[in-house]
């Protein structure tokens, strides 16, 4: 496939009678009107060309046929200097080189493409070995993962038929111990032909890896041998095209040199051009085809290296199968008398697992048939409790309880918690927070107020219309979830009417879901204003708090900004004192120090105490919920 790449024979002709063409066109058509002073160095003779040697000034006479058709017989003489011929043949010989300098192209051209093909070529030779080692490796680990498969799945049947035999050994006689015993030597042949088969696969990756290498040698060295030929023909050729150039050069400075033989010079220097032309195309297509050859050679070398690499794996994969065969061969060997002592040992088994199986099975059924019948009456009796707490469950939207203090005497032991309450019949159901621990239990929660809402608390307590009454959401005793007020319709409709007795009445004051404070006042017979008076009062945390003691404001009107308010005394803010108050305003230092409106405020000590520190700032403590229950 390289000669393509050069000249061929025809061309190269093409380009010499190219060259002789020119020649003889420039010589004979030459215009006859130059004469000279000697007599004629070429004459021709109706077409026929006569060469004379004479001096440097001789003229060439030149005679060409002047007829046409048959009478061409006559002829007219054409004389040339020697110095015109002297241009003439430079410009042959320029032309000459120009030819010769393109050859020289195409020949360093063809031996780069040669070498780029033989680089390609061993680059292809060097991944095919590669690709064929990295088979034989991928063959070897393949081999030896079935290997290790084998072993587990032998290593696992082996167990599994251990638990077994053990298992049988509780309950067999003699009889199962010997088979026991019987499939334990089958177990150490087993292990003996599986540890075999191992080392004869081990030994066979090896010497699976010992041919790789040796293949990898061998193509290093095949590899070594290309790189050397093609230096050797690259060192050749540069050599052809140096003695080219000489011969050139001296054929060039023996044409100059030969001023007054020019005719026989040309003609003897063409000849040698040609023989050098033809010497130099028959080194080239030389050294093509000892290319070519040695290529050839170095590609048979790489197939037989290859043929040799994949004869190698071959034999290895058979011998590699043959001990599989042979290891599956012992493998079934020894699972056909595994299998046979097993099935001994799992027809006693299965003698005694019968009788046992068939004793459970009727214990089983047994038991069933005693588990649907316990089932059965929890049924009947869950269905019948159902119905019973769904027609009798109280404190629901469906079953809703006249009072908390109502549902305590119904349900003993009733947490706290929210449960529907109904103040009349006839009335709406709403949710209500039963506090069903604190003193005695059964107090309703009917007002609540959290601090720092912006809602006002006297507004709330006497609206005629009840807030947030169904939001469940409202009836926790924590700030959150955060809502304003609360005030269910027992305050403005069912305090002491309709039917709806109270006898007391409490204010708690909450902080983090922890009651702080709390009061309780009589409240039978009172209205929804009058029963929170020192008159009323029942109990405090606060000792100097009693009947008798001086005070202006015990009311849930207040004074102004001033709500829910128990105080002591006015004086300045810095002298004002009392207990609690619910603030709205602005008008102290402590109020302002106080932001959160309505600010829930409560002396923390045992008694009242002034409300303003002596840095106009709050000395009392804050609550987040304020709350009235009554019972």
């Amino acid at each position: 496939r390289f000669p393509t790449l050069l000249p061929t024979p025809s061309r190269m002709e093409s380009i010499k009678l190219s060259h002789r063409l020119a020649i003889f066109l420039i010589i004979c058509v030459l215009p006859s009107a130059v004469v000279g002073a000697a007599g004629p160095l070429i004459r021709t003779t109706n077409g026929n060309l006569n060469f004379i040697l004479t001096s440097p000034s001789s003229q060439i006479s030149v005679d060409r046929p002047t007829g046409s058709g048959s009478d061409s017989s006559t002829s007219s003489t054409t004389l040339v200097t020697f110095a015109q011929l002297q241009e003439i043949v430079g410009g042959i010989v320029a032309n000459f080189s120009a030819a010769l300098a393109q050859e020289t192209s195409r020949a360093t051209a063809a031996e780069n493409a040669l070498r780029g093909l033989l680089n390609s070529s061993l680059q292809s030779e060097v991944s095919r070995s590669i690709n064929v080692d990295n088979t034989l490796t991928a063959t070897v680990l393949s081999e030896a993962s079935l290997a290790v498969v084998v072993r587990t799945a032998l290593n696992t049947s082996v167990l599994s038929e251990t638990v077994r035999a053990l298992a049988a050994e509780a309950s067999l006689t003699i009889g199962i111990s010997a088979e026991q015993s019987r499939a334990q030597l089958v177990e150490t042949a087993l292990s003996t032909t599986l540890n075999t088969a191992v080392s004869r696969s081990l030994s066979a990756e090896g010497s699976l890896a010992a041919s790789v290498l040796a293949e990898q040698v061998r193509a290093a060295g095949a590899e070594g041998a290309i790189s050397t030929a093609l230096a050797s023909e690259v060192t050749r050729a540069v050599a052809a095209d140096a003695a080219l150039s000489t011969a050139v050069s001296a054929e060039i400075v023996r044409a100059i040199g030969a001023e007054n033989a020019v005719s026989t010079a040309v003609n003897t220097e063409r000849v040698r051009a040609i023989a050098g032309e033809l010497s130099v195309a028959n080194s080239l297509a030389s050294e093509i085809t000892r290319a070519t050859a040695a290529e050839a050679s170095v590609q048979l070398s790489v197939w037989r290296e290859i043929s040799r690499a994949v004869g190698a794996e071959n034999a290895i994969s058979t011998a590699v199968e043959t001990e599989r065969v042979r290891a599956l061969a012992g493998e079934a060997t020894v699972q056909l008398s595994v299998w046979q002592e097993t099935s001994r040992a799992i027809g006693a088994e299965n003698a005694v697992s019968t009788a046992v199986n068939t004793e459970r099975v009727r214990a089983l059924a047994a038991e069933a048939s005693v588990q649907l019948t316990v089932w059965q009456e929890a049924s009947r009796a869950i269905a019948a409790e159902t119905l019973i707490f769904n027609r009798t469950a109280v404190g629901t939207f469906t079953n809703p309880v006249y009072s908390c203090l109502a549902l305590q005497q119904r349900v003993t032991g009733a947490p706290s918690g929210v449960y529907w309450v109904q103040a009349a019949l006839g009335s709406p159901v709403f949710p209500v927070f039963c506090d069903m621990d604190t003193d005695g239990g059964g107090w309703t929660m009917v007002y609540k107020i959290t601090a720092g809402t912006g809602v006002n608390p006297v507004n709330t307590w006497t609206s005629a219309t009840p807030t947030n009454e169904g939001a469940v959401s409202a009836l926790s005793i924590f700030a959150s979830p955060l809502v304003g007020a609360y005030a269910n319709r027992i305050i403005s409709s069912y305090w002491n009417a309709g039917g709806f007795s109270l006898t007391a009445a409490r204010v708690h004051i909450y902080a983090g879901g922890e009651l702080k404070r709390a009061l309780r006042f009589n409240a039978a017979g009172s209205t929804n204003t009058n029963w929170f008076t020192l008159g009323t009062l029942v109990s405090s945390p606060w000792g100097d708090l009693v009947t008798g003691v001086a005070n202006n404001f015990f009311s849930i009107v207040g004074d102004g900004g001033r709500q829910w308010f128990i105080n002591r005394n006015y004086g300045s803010c810095g002298t004002d004192a009392g207990w609690m108050v619910l603030s709205t305003g602005t008008a102290c230092g402590w109020e302002t120090s106080a932001p959160n409106k309505p600010a829930i405020v409560y002396s923390p000590w045992g008694t009242n105490g002034v409300y303003q520190t002596s840095s106009n700032t709050l000395s009392f403590a804050q609550g987040e919920v304020f709350a009235v229950f009554v019972r």
